[in-house]
């Protein structure tokens, strides 16, 4: 390693000076039959000699971005080799420097061909009857909705069917482990029993000054690791505060679902919306068109000759290649979860036939 290039540049007379010094050097290291890493702290015209006579450039950016500092890293040439272009993220720690590189760069390959017509359970009965049994297996699902109207509810449900042989695991940014312990707790899950048994891991960072694509790894390590079937992701809206530029969020998410979908796991994750009601629009970007499955939850008004009621209703709006209930359907949250067809104060009665629609 040659520490401080641009002290040859500097005392070097001229242009061609300079040029044979560093022919000599790369000329002495394949005698020797080494590797030779030249650091320089200069930026120079892409002409420059140690840009066209070396094998690989590689460029190391501290950038602001608002109020934030950014290290990136672009790889500019590699002689003999492919690499990943544009800019991948990466940290300096106790470890050392760690790469993180562009998940959807990672992933620009031709996913494995698989179709299955397995199902895996919501763990709640209704909504599995809406969906045709579950969500497929394998599929990627977007619970969107306005705080307060179930999405962790639906996601710890689903996780409370995580078994030793095939676990579960919750990957949250807002709300502490401490208390979805408690909300799981009051409705009804032995989420201790879930940990304790190997079942279920909670992995929770703060939705601040985070790395995308350093999330990514942790969270695919992780499911690597424990060999993880149910992927509970509660915030997504932290991943596109955690973005320098947002519009990749979608091309993110289409990859990290390929990246599940491949390992077998079936995930969820969870959307914050403005709108406590139905929207007129739903503002998910190109995120809906990236996932297989969308469903809404979200508040009715619900008048009666008593008063006005305020439920919560669930819509499902896609589940790819697959038939499911186009009607929107009333829920309660009770000490058991997310519970339907009880105490209807507006929508379907309990009784009613299942109407299917076709899956998009």
């Amino acid at each position: 390693m040659l520490d401080g290039l641009f002290v040859a540049h500097d005392s070097a007379a001229d242009e061609r000076e300079f040029r044979r010094f560093v022919h000599d050097i790369q000329g002495q290291a394949a005698l020797g039959n080494r590797t030779l890493l030249l650091l320089t702290s200069q930026s120079h015209r892409e002409g420059s000699p140690e840009h066209t006579m070396v094998d690989g450039g590689i460029e190391f950016l501290d950038e602001m971005c608002g109020m934030r500092a950014v290290r990136n890293l672009v790889v500019r040439k590699q002689r003999g080799g492919a690499f990943m272009r544009g800019r991948h993220q990466f940290r300096i720690t106790e470890n050392g420097l760690e790469v993180f590189p562009r998940l959807e760069a990672l992933m620009n390959h031709k996913p494995t061909p698989s179709v299955t017509i397995d199902r895996v359970s919501t763990g709640i009965t209704g909504f599995d009857k809406m969906i045709g049994g579950g969500y497929p297996a394998a599929s990627a699902t977007v619970l969107a909705g306005p705080s307060g109207s179930g999405k962790t509810t639906f996601g710890l449900q689903f996780l409370a069917q995580a078994t030793p042989e095939a676990p579960g695991l919750l990957f949250g940014f807002y709300e502490t482990p401490a208390r979805l312990l408690t909300k799981a707790r009051s409705i009804g899950i032995d989420i201790d029993g879930l940990i304790a048994s190997g079942a279920l891991e909670i992995i929770w960072q703060s939705p601040a000054e985070n790395l995308p694509d350093e999330l990514a790894r942790r969270m695919l390590t992780a499911i690597s690791r424990r060999g993880v079937k149910r992927v509970f992701l509660d915030g997504i809206g932290a991943l596109r505060h955690a973005f320098l530029f947002p519009e990749r969020l979608p091309l993110f998410v289409n990859a990290l679902s390929a990246a599940l979908h491949e390992s077998g796991t079936t995930s969820v994750y969870s959307l914050e919306m403005p709108q406590l009601f139905m929207p007129e629009r739903m503002a998910m970007d190109d995120l809906s068109q990236m996932v297989d499955n969308v469903v809404l939850v979200h508040y009715a008004r619900r008048a009666n000759h008593i008063a006005n009621n305020m439920d919560r209703e669930l819509l499902v709006l896609k589940i790819r290649d697959s038939g499911f209930d186009t009607f929107p359907e009333v829920f309660h949250i009770r000490d058991k979860g997310a519970q339907f067809g009880q105490g209807h104060t507006g929508g379907r009665r309990p009784d009613e036939a299942v109407s299917v629609g076709d899956g998009a």
